[in-house]
């Protein structure tokens, strides 16, 4: 760990003035945000087909990865967003009971849909995981 640009020791670091709760959320929602940034940029200047949204939370994985660690701040925000992600949920809800009409005429291919996905993401999970077992045996 370093502080004023010179490395500590652990016991050191266990010593330094830790951030508070809310600087350490604020801190990690700044970064998220940076990351979300750099991935519109990224959607908006090259031609990709993926929403800048998910381009930053790759770049956001990658870095994870590669410096195989999460951050403290990015960790503690993502776990206040995570508390919180039943209700980001209401507005679909909402949408849904506003367009009642379009579920009562279409009910059965929305049900199709429904199934078909399911049964692919289930099968496909079911390939990988085979693929990825298959020295473990």
């Amino acid at each position: 760990m370093k502080r004023d640009g010179i490395a500590m020791n652990a016991a050191a670091a266990r010593e330094a003035p830790s951030r508070s709760r809310p600087a350490t959320l604020l801190a990690g929602f700044c970064t998220l945000l940076v990351y979300q940034l750099a991935g519109d940029l990224i959607a908006w200047r090259l031609p990709v087909p993926f929403p800048g949204a998910l381009i930053g939370l790759l770049l956001l994985t990658l870095r994870c990865v590669w410096k195989k660690e999460v951050p403290p701040d990015i960790e503690a925000a993502s776990a206040l967003l995570l508390g919180c992600l039943a209700l980001f949920y209401v507005p679909a809800a909402t949408g849904l009971i506003t367009h009642l009409g379009l579920l009562e005429a279409d009910w059965w291919r929305i049900a199709l849909a429904i199934v078909v996905s399911t049964v692919a993401g289930m099968t496909a999970t079911a390939f990988v995981m085979r693929w990825l077992n298959r020295g473990d045996a």
